[in-house]
């Protein structure tokens, strides 16, 4: 029928626009999408034409095979003892660094080692604190 044979052609320009337009995209991802602030990665849902195969039902012009299901990555929460950092021991002495820092310096350092981070208060500024005390 006439009718049919439009859709299909349609339906084909379609799925030709579509995969040109994936295309065009693929080359530019990841990208942040200005509106949502969504960083968009590719996906793999389009179908070629190539999987394409007859309908089965009434009505139904084409099927498509199943995507074959992956799980996806689990980013472990921090809790899970087989991510933890090595923990740093307070025996071990670490040796001074070339700039003349101690290890104590580093604010990563401090952080992996627990202690909180406080600003460190320069000489001039203690002493003019107890001046105004």
């Amino acid at each position: 029928r006439l009718g049919d044979q439009f859709y299909k052609e349609a339906i084909e320009h379609c799925r030709s626009y579509n995969s040109r337009l994936c295309a065009e995209r693929s080359v530019r991802l990841p990208f942040l999408d200005s509106q949502t602030g969504v960083a968009q990665n590719n996906c793999y849902i389009w179908m070629e034409k190539r999987h394409r195969g007859p309908g089965l039902a009434p009505g139904q012009l084409y099927t498509y095979p199943a995507r074959c299901w992956r799980k996806k990555r689990r980013l472990h929460p921090p809790e899970d003892p087989k991510l933890r950092l090595l923990e740093i021991k307070p025996e071990v002495e670490l040796p001074l660094k070339k700039d003349g820092f101690t290890s104590e310096s580093t604010t990563l350092e401090a952080l992996l080692r627990g202690e909180g981070v406080e600003k460190k208060v320069d000489a001039r500024e203690e002493e003019s604190m107890q001046e105004i005390q």
